[in-house]
């Protein structure tokens, strides 16, 4: 058994998720240090310097994720590091996090750059997130004034590795319920933001009811403070089409949703993991995909061609041809058992072992 050091200084979200599971499920010793997931941008600076490492300790391995400046951070505890491998956890990236302006990638994706730098290994939740990841840091490195260490990046590598998060699969079948909607429900359960593509999502069902299209509405998630203003119009229009629009109380509501739903349309620009969809298939629910982020990965796009779209207007044709045929896009439930978290977290448990 490893004694394992957890710094995560934005508990929340996914984040939270992903921590809370790893230790009460893993097998090692683990202790965590967190803080309430806000203000992201001084959390990523703030905890090169807050995070002190005694003089003595009994740590094999520190985990740190992409909030840490890491690189910093072990500067900082240069003296009491000892021989403890340090292990930094991709959730997300700021090279490759659309939207960003340069000024931001040149501050917060250099610090991921030189994190992967200083860590003894680093993990992604994809394969799709690392080889983006990889691939990035080449093109970024030609853009500066000068390159970032060839040596440096040629290690990265031999060790990058993968570690997806896992679905509570059994915690979501407690809330199975059979039903048959004679009005086929779609479901939106992601954030409410510019990376997932709200517009488009909004404007074709916007346009498929003014077609006479007929369908109901469940916009899952928490607005944000200044919300795109396409929500306040396609809430207004699409009014009789709503039958739930904005977060749930609990767990239970929002299973009993998924459970509900007929079909999950996705527009995400970007999805370094993808965990709301996977959810979302472990409930039944069909599934139209973009054909890019992470979601070949999950689910073969030979196989499973027709759950997927290779553009805006391909969306549009495939959500109506769907909401005429209603056919199955669901996922088999065999092939979404390896995301079970009592097996992704025997390969945490190896990985750990093998440092």
């Amino acid at each position: 058994m490893k004694n394992i050091l957890v710094i995560e200084p934005f508990y929340q979200g996914s984040h939270k998720y992903w921590l809370d599971k790893l230790t009460s499920l893993s097998q090692h010793n683990i202790k965590a240090v967190k803080k309430k997931g806000v203000w992201w941008k001084w959390r990523v600076q703030q905890s090169g310097f807050e995070y002190r490492l005694p003089k003595v300790h009994n740590f094999d391995i520190i985990v740190t994720t992409n909030m840490v400046n890491l690189a910093t951070w072990a500067g900082m505890n240069r003296k009491n590091i000892g021989k403890a491998k340090l292990v930094h956890y991709f959730h997300e990236n700021q090279l490759n996090y659309p939207g960003q302006t340069k000024e931001d990638i040149m501050v917060f994706g250099l610090i991921d750059v030189l994190s992967s730098f200083c860590a003894d290994m680093i993990v992604f939740n994809s394969h799709y997130h690392r080889e983006l990841f990889l691939k990035t840091i080449q093109s970024t490195s030609r853009k500066l004034r000068e390159k970032l260490p060839e040596q440096d990046i040629k290690q990265l590598r031999g060790k990058a590795h993968v570690l997806p998060i896992g679905i509570e699969i059994n915690k979501f079948l407690k809330h199975k319920f059979e039903t048959v909607n004679k009005t086929p429900l779609l479901l939106w359960n992601h954030r409410w933001e510019k990376d997932k593509k709200p517009t488009l999502f909004l404007k074709t069902l916007m346009r498929l009811s003014r077609e006479g299209y007929d369908f109901k509405l469940c916009m899952l998630g928490k607005a944000p403070r200044e919300p795109l203003p396409i929500f306040a119009q396609a809430k207004k229009e699409l009014k009789n089409h709503i039958v739930q629009w904005g977060a749930v109380s609990g767990f239970e509501d929002y299973a009993r949703w998924l459970w509900k739903a007929d079909l999950l349309p996705v527009t995400s620009d970007h999805d370094f993991f993808g965990i709301s969809v996977l959810e979302a298939a472990v409930c039944n629910t069909s599934l139209l995909l973009p054909h890019k982020n992470a979601y070949p990965e999950h689910f073969d796009s030979q196989k499973l061609s027709h759950i997927y779209f290779h553009s805006d207007d391909e969306f549009y044709t495939k959500l109506k041809k769907w909401l005429e045929s209603r056919a199955d896009h669901t996922i088999p439930s065999v092939e979404l058992e390896k995301y079970q978290w009592e097996n992704i977290i025997a390969q945490y448990d190896e990985f750990f072992n093998q440092l």
